[in-house]
């Protein structure tokens, strides 16, 4: 009943919403009224790719709201801020309602307004950002019934006998691609920066994948075909490797795989090797391997089962005698099968589990004259073959003497592998620790949560656990230390018993915990001076947040907003708790922050509430301050000390507006006071002094136990 009831209501928002455009709905499935098509809809057919307007992609909206999913995300647009969600490759809505201020007055929002134009012949003015795609109705019904026919194709005709083109990209996308909008910008970026020509391969045969695929094909001047199987697939590559020339380059993107249009950049651009592939890491981050090479008679995928800065160390491009990937690029040689491969360790890719590509890896052998065998390339980094095991290496005995040994650390996070660790503070916060452990003679590799327990952590000499949301348990074999930046409220004595040495980013914490979880030493959170540091940049009148919703309200953004305040908020998760002009971009590159933070007028900052009762210092606010910024934030026990004003504090609301109010200039320091401040901030508080610390404990632990 409940189920019915939630059917009903959707159907019931969708109906008054008007937008069920009847030609598009018959082209996939005919015959069926308004209501039937809705009906049909909120049944189950939202989970299949049914649409109901050509100008609405579920997939596409299902990745910007949070609730679309679990429910129909036509009905979770309907129901949302919708001025600034994407809704399909065809048009730019968020544009158009910036063009079009009466599109807010239309029961669609944006949507609604958009189509009810396309009805009445007039054309939708904005594109995708790149490429020009259909913008009246006629032809954007064209583009649907050509996108329905070639999705029950099985042939492969729509293949060109001859491309002549100097360089060509296949882009396969999997029956279950994840962000398909995603994967296709990609594709488009790619095929602009290679000049290529754009070969699109489709699994399954759901609308919402094979309309924008036509649609971005027809923008790039592309071709569209549909892979079936694995079958099909060898034959769809086969037919492309066919059709070119002698000397072209093919780079292929494999289907559901992640990839960054720079690495496939790289890859289409190598040289070293007919035959090009990427690292290939599994959805943890571990190597699946860096290509083939012989070992005792046979063919082993070199360093699976390892992180992949070991990778990194042999080289830039690595030659291999044979790659196991379905993304690789290739110098076309008709009739013959390419003698040389090599692996970019710059470039790489997250493999698609097998069940979700649906097209499984095949090893590419390579008829290498005068194969190299795995141990030389291994030694070369310090590693060999463990005795007892072919596939288990180990550390091979150092030569030379240094004055501080050289050991190999792993800093373990709580953030994901791949492009969503973008999103974590702990990941950049990683990336700088172990820069500056290396500027120390450290090896350092970096784990992802789920390469806690990555096969190659017996080689590890010290482990670093940076504690956030999630405990991760140290292996016996390694010096293990464990840094609490945050979460404090979740760590108990049985977690910190497990570790040799404990630090945490709070002095009035570690004070408090300390007859509860044993020794416990202050250790700040710190800066990349390196990267955040004054450049002259002038000041605007921006107030900046940047972060993520997080799922709750955030008084010191939202509050600002509500009084009047323009703030400039970057960060994804923002709909339905702030206006949809409030929020400037869902994300900003890590270079960037420098500049924005020290050209802000102020820049907003808030801590966990568990965080700030236990003086947990964010991390942000030693960025902003090194950057030669401003900030505004709740407050917690050691900013004044910490900043020396450059960072104000706030108790309540009123108290923020009230700074929020007032002229920086009254309220900051200025001039050479500010700079003084910045640069202790700078030096005593930076990645590099931080690294010393660990360094120093770590190797005093070592030097008192009998671990070699």
């Amino acid at each position: 009943m409940i189920r019915a009831a939630d059917r009903w209501w959707w159907g019931h928002v969708i109906r008054r919403a008007d937008v069920v455009d009847l030609a598009v709905v018959n082209l996939q499935l005919p015959g069926l009224s308004t209501r039937a098509a809705i009906r049909h809809y909120v049944r189950g057919g939202f989970r299949d790719g049914f649409t109901l307007n050509p100008l609405f992609s579920e997939q596409m909206v299902s990745m910007q709201l949070s609730d679309a999913g679990r429910v129909p995300a036509l009905y979770a647009y309907l129901v949302n801020d919708r001025q600034r969600v994407q809704t399909s490759l065809l048009w730019d809505a968020p544009e158009h309602s910036a063009a079009a201020p009466e599109s807010r007055d239309d029961a669609a929002g944006p949507l609604g307004h958009a189509w009810r134009r396309l009805l009445a012949g007039g054309p939708i003015d904005f594109g995708h950002r790149d490429h020009r795609t259909a913008s009246r109705h006629a032809e954007i019904l064209d583009l649907v019934a050509r996108a329905l026919v070639l999705s029950r194709k099985d042939d492969l005709t729509s293949i060109p006998r001859h491309l002549d083109d100097e360089a060509v990209l296949v882009w396969q996308l999997a029956e279950d691609e994840r962000d398909i909008a995603l994967s296709l910008k990609g594709a488009a970026s790619a095929t602009d920066q290679l000049g290529a020509r754009l070969v699109i391969g489709v699994s399954g045969d759901r609308p919402d994948a094979w309309v924008p695929a036509v649609a971005m094909s027809d923008a790039c001047g592309g071709v569209v075909t549909t892979l079936r199987d694995a079958g099909a697939a060898r034959r769809f590559l086969s037919s492309i490797q066919e059709s070119m020339a002698a000397g072209s380059r093919l780079t292929v993107r494999g289907p559901g795989v992640e990839v960054t249009v720079s690495s496939i950049l790289l890859l289409a651009r190598a040289t070293g090797a007919e035959l090009t592939s990427p690292l290939v890491l599994d959805a943890d981050g571990v190597l699946i391997n860096a290509g083939y090479m012989h070992s005792d008679g046979a063919l082993r995928p070199l360093l699976a089962g390892h992180p992949a800065e070991d990778a990194c160390a042999l080289g830039r491009e690595v030659r291999v005698d044979a790659i196991s990937t379905t993304t690789f690029a290739q110098t076309i040689t008709p009739g013959r099968r390419p003698e040389s491969a090599s692996v970019l360790t710059d470039s790489w890719i997250i493999a698609a589990p097998h069940g979700r590509s649906g097209l499984p890896r095949e090893v590419l052998a390579v008829a290498r004259r005068a194969p190299r065998h795995a141990e030389d390339l291994l030694a070369s980094i310090g590693l060999r073959r463990a005795r007892e095991s072919s596939t288990r290496l180990e550390r091979a005995p150092a030569l030379g003497h240094s004055e501080t040994p050289r050991l190999r650390w792993a800093i373990k996070t709580a953030a994901p592998a791949g492009l969503g660790a973008e999103w974590w503070g702990d990941t950049h916060f990683a990336r700088g620790l172990a820069a500056a452990l290396r500027e120390l003679g450290q090896d350092v590799v970096i784990d992802s949560i789920g390469a806690r327990d990555r096969p190659s952590h017996h080689l590890d000499d010290v482990e670093l656990v940076l504690r956030g949301p999630e405990a991760i348990a140290p292996h016996t074999h390694a010096t293990s230390l464990m840094w609490i930046i945050s979460h404090p409220d979740q760590i108990a004595p049985d977690e910190t018993a497990q570790f040799d040495h404990v630090f945490a980013a709070s002095e009035s914490w570690a004070r408090y915990a300390r007859p509860t979880l044993g020794a416990i030493e202050t250790l700040l959170q710190c800066t990349d001076a390196r990267q955040f540091h004054p450049t002259g940049v002038a000041n605007s009148d921006r107030i900046v947040f940047v972060g993520t919703a997080r799922g709750i309200p955030r008084p010191s953004v939202i509050e600002p907003i509500r009084a009047g305040f323009e703030v400039d908020v970057i960060g994804p998760d923002w709909t339905g708790w702030i206006p949809a002009s409030s929020v400037v971009a869902t994300g900003i590159s890590n270079t960037e922050l420098p500049a924005l933070y020290e050209s802000a007028h102020v820049v907003l900052n808030d801590h966990w509430p568990a965080m700030q009762r236990a003086g947990f210092v964010s991390n942000r606010l030693f960025d902003v301050v090194a950057a030669g910024g401003r900030a505004i934030s709740d407050s917690v026990d050691g900013i004044d000390e910490l900043f020396g004003g450059m960072v104000q504090t706030y108790e309540t609301i009123p108290e923020l507006l009230t700074l929020l109010s007032r002229d920086p200039h009254e309220l900051f320091p200025q001039g050479d006071i500010a700079t003084a401040i910045s640069r202790a901030v700078r030096e005593q508080h930076s990645f590099d002094a931080r690294a010393a610390t660990l360094l120093r404990t770590a190797l005093a632990i070592r030097a008192g136990s009998d671990r070699i």
